[in-house]
């Protein structure tokens, strides 16, 4: 298929694709644009109005829906060598944090069965994330995403493009075992996209903007599944948490020093610390109640539903836009107040 950029066509056979790769790295069009993104990285700190996916995970929301009380913000971070995938179609938006091959083709799968509408479709794509790591596995997911765009049924324009070289930076290692020397390292790992201004921004999210049962979301990972997880029923508008089991057994991670940790990371050089805090709080979470699926889903799915309006029984003086997702069955109104589910503190 054809990718738009800069208002002018460009077409690719798929064994070009890592060369096409490299070609759109240096146009000055889009350095330029990609310096631009990174020169603004806004903070969050509130859940509010955001809907966040964690790695692996993926969100599609309509955007057709007035009056509805969906967040117009979707968010991911920590995208040390993966990549954040934002595609913004006539009547949705997608977003999905990708760590690997096996996770992209099964993300293009569903995107193509469910999400793509019939016929020729004018697709926003904003790709950031990843940088020029020496085992060049960012490139890897990088040149997928790419092909699979290529060779899809849509017809792309390139909005966002902070990937691999135009998103790598050196700089001197502090810790680990390359302390003192030169390193590679991402400049952005994170990324806001508002769908209802089509605006797309460099971000960092701290743990109180990343929704509902961090550590449970992240456990997933630990698992070995290897397919992108939808995280948000567009029919409902919920943000929900599918079941799932694990059959390991894992250490208590109070044991595990930080190198242990490290080697849990394909990068672990360049990890920021929400990885390490994470990783220790899924580890924590699994090792504490193994049987995933009689103590967490025995109900079934955790839904949350995103309200805009207070309870009765609140603080008056608490405004409406302080409210996000709320429970939207018993079994997420339980999990919440079970503190395995949060970020825990690294012993």
């Amino acid at each position: 298929m054809t990718l738009i950029i800069e208002s002018t066509r460009h077409q690719c056979e798929k064994s070009e694709v890592p060369a096409y790769v490299d070609r759109i790295c240096s146009m000055p069009s889009v350095k330029l644009a990609a310096s631009n993104f990174r020169e603004r990285v806004h903070q969050f700190s509130s859940p509010d109005n955001l809907l966040y996916v964690h790695q692996g995970e993926m969100a599609t929301v309509p955007c057709d829906l007035e009056g509805s009380a969906l967040p117009s913000v979707m968010a991911s971070d920590d995208a040390t060598s993966c990549l954040i995938l934002v595609l913004r179609f006539p009547r949705s938006c997608t977003l999905v944090h990708l760590d690997h091959r096996d996770r992209v083709s099964d993300f293009f799968t569903q995107i193509e069965q469910y999400f793509i509408p019939r016929g020729t479709c004018v697709v926003d794509a904003h790709i950031v994330g990843g940088f020029t790591d020496d085992g060049h596995l960012s490139r890897g997911v990088l040149d997928l995403v790419m092909s699979e765009m290529l060779c899809g049924n849509s017809l792309y324009t390139l909005k966002t493009f902070c990937v691999a070289d135009l998103n790598t930076t050196v700089e001197l290692n502090s810790q680990g075992f390359c302390r003192h020397q030169a390193l590679r390292r991402p400049i952005i790992m994170g990324m806001a996209f508002n769908w209802q201004t089509n605006i797309a921004t460099a971000a960092t999210l701290g743990w109180s903007a990343r929704g509902p049962l961090p550590a449970l979301r992240l456990a997933r990972l630990q698992t070995g599944e290897v397919r992108v997880v939808n995280v948000f029923d567009p029919n409902s508008c919920e943000l929900i948490i599918m079941p799932f089991g694990c059959d390991w057994r894992f250490k208590d991670p109070r044991v595990l020093k930080r190198s242990d940790l490290a080697k849990l990371s394909t990068t672990p050089e360049q990890e920021p610390q929400t990885f390490f805090e994470g990783l220790y709080s899924a580890l924590n979470l699994l090792f504490r109640c193994p049987n995933l699926l009689d103590y967490w889903f025995a109900e079934g799915a955790l839904r949350f539903a995103c309200s805009d309006s207070r309870f009765p029984d609140e603080n008056p003086d608490t405004s409406a836009s302080e409210i996000t997702w709320r429970p939207a069955n018993k079994a997420a109104a339980r999990a919440v107040q079970d503190t395995l589910a949060s970020i825990s503190q690294i012993v």
